[in-house]
């Protein structure tokens, strides 16, 4: 008996020795920074769809939080810092200086000044991990092939043939299209057109919302006018960035169909109502400290945070290149609470990822959808996995 005691002293005293050395061990401090450019005022957007000033912020610190209880055993650890741009992109020497002090950083910024932002980054000294997190635009995936920047962000195109996948399971083949006036429109109705394309769907007309009326008044009388067409449609899919209008389509249009895109059945990262795998729990440590749902920004952000920190577990160092190198080998994979491992395409750097189809009340399914295959990851099936960064020109 006194050998056992003897025995167990001598494991305990071992265990005390293992963590104070830990706990003595110098920790290595990678530092973060969110960039987040002030977006526009849209007129007209309703009470209930504007957003947190801090949505997508709230989602980086959640995931420095949760990336730090693993990191504190690995002697390292995430420091957060927030850069707040004017609309002008334009960052000034302070925020210059917080951006270079940074290894990683993680840019929420508008196609318009995204270039711009990353021309000034590219002066400072020093090599950091890029990372978007709130840009869909297909164009900037094959853009900045230099610069080690990863998207975190679904594509457009990614979120298009989410959509397409599930009209083809519901044989919705007839195409209704009704487009916004933002850029950000523009670019999901190009990228719905490469998806009709490619599972060859019938858009029998297309319009440009171009009304200024007040929809809480006269969307039930001037919408069914409106979404009259020659040809019948079986499904309505709408691109409305700056909910100008889209939250009136559903159960207004001359005809009673399915309204898809931004309004209606929306393709979407993340979801309220997502409570596999894990995700209840981080709504619920979400929803507590914020007292908000998470929306599809914070959790992008939350996503880019877990991607830096499990590069930095791979590596065992504050190696930028190392870290990219890893990451876009598709051999490391990343945890997003989806069910599925999460790894970057080599030639976009767009992180494969289940699109959700979710309506404002319940998630629906998640795509890729049964039936759609590829040769060599179902993830594949969504977006332009085989297109190259090429430095195309605006």
């Amino acid at each position: 008996m006194k050998i056992f005691i003897y025995q167990g002293l001598l494991a305990v005293l071992f265990v005390y020795s293992v963590f104070t050395q830990a706990e003595s061990a110098q920790i290595s401090t990678l530092k973060v920074a969110y960039l987040k450019q002030q977006a526009p005022e849209f007129a007209g957007v309703p009470q209930h769809l504007k957003v947190s000033a801090t949505d997508g912020i709230d989602g980086a610190s959640t995931g420095i939080v949760d990336a730090n209880k693993t990191g504190r055993f690995l002697n390292y650890q995430l420091a957060l810092s927030v850069i707040e741009l004017p609309q002008s992109g334009i960052m000034s020497v302070e925020q210059l200086q917080t951006a270079a002090s940074a290894m990683a950083l993680m840019l929420d910024v508008r196609s318009s000044h995204f270039e711009n932002i990353l021309n000034q980054l590219e002066q400072l000294e020093g090599s950091r991990l890029l990372l978007n997190v709130t840009n869909h635009e297909d164009n900037i995936r094959r853009r900045y092939c230099r610069m080690p920047l990863l998207h975190v962000a679904p594509s457009f195109q990614m979120k298009a043939d989410a959509l397409g996948q599930w009209y083809k399971t519901k044989r919705l083949n007839d195409v209704f299209m009704l487009i916004g006036d933002e850029p950000e429109d523009k670019q999901f109705a190009q990228s719905f057109m490469q998806t009709a394309k490619k599972f060859k769907l019938n858009v029998v007309a297309e319009k440009a919302w171009q009304f200024s009326f007040d929809l809480r008044r006269s969307a039930f009388e001037e919408i069914p006018s409106f979404t009259r067409t020659k040809d019948d449609y079986e499904v309505v899919f709408v691109a409305d960035f700056a909910k100008q209008f889209g939250y009136s389509i559903p159960y207004n249009t001359y005809l009673m169909t399915p309204v898809t895109g931004d309004a209606g059945l929306k393709p979407v990262a993340w979801h309220h109502a997502h409570e596999q795998w894990g995700a209840r729990q981080l709504q619920g440590r979400f929803t507590e400290k914020y007292r908000r749902a998470m929306s599809e920004y914070d959790y992008l952000a939350y996503l880019a945070v877990t991607t830096i920190s499990t590069a930095r577990q791979q590596i065992r160092a504050n190696d930028v290149d190392a870290m990219y190198t890893a990451l876009v080998s598709s051999e490391l994979s990343i945890a997003g609470y989806k069910g599925r491992p999460l790894t970057f395409r080599s030639g976009t750097r767009q992180l494969r990822q289940p699109i959700l189809l979710a309506h404002q009340e319940s998630l629906v399914t998640s795509a890729p959808l049964a039936g759609f295959m590829h040769q060599t990851n179902e993830m594949d099936t969504l977006g332009l996995p085989n297109s190259p960064c090429e430095e195309i020109k605006q």
